[in-house]
C-alpha cells in the first residue's frame, strides 16, 4: 500500500525538478513558488510544496514556441580566398 503525501519537501522537489535545494529555497522565498513553512520557531524554515503548486510552477515555466523556432539552421558563410 502506497502513502499519497500532502506535498514535497525543498530536497523532494529539487530532486524531481534537476536543480539544487537552494534554488528551489530561491524560488519560494521570491514567491514564484507557493510553499507552507511548517517549521518551528526560530529555526530554519521547512517547506512543504503542495503536488499542485509544483505542476502549476511548471505550466507558468512552459516554453511557447516562436516563429523563430520554425527557421531552419543557418549555415556558416563560405570563405573566399584573395
Amino acid at each position: 500500500m502506497s502513502v499519497k503525501t500532502i506535498g514535497l519537501s525543498v530536497t523532494e522537489a529539487a530532486e524531481l525538478l534537476g536543480i539544487s535545494r537552494d534554488q528551489i529555497r530561491h524560488l519560494i522565498i521570491e514567491g514564484e513558488l507557493p510553499a507552507s513553512n511548517i517549521g518551528r520557531g526560530n529555526q530554519r524554515a521547512r517547506f512543504l510544496i503542495r503536488h499542485a503548486d509544483l505542476e502549476a510552477f511548471l505550466d507558468r515555466r512552459r516554453v511557447k514556441p516562436t516563429a523563430k523556432a520554425n527557421r531552419q539552421p543557418r549555415t556558416a558563410p563560405t570563405r573566399q580566398w584573395v
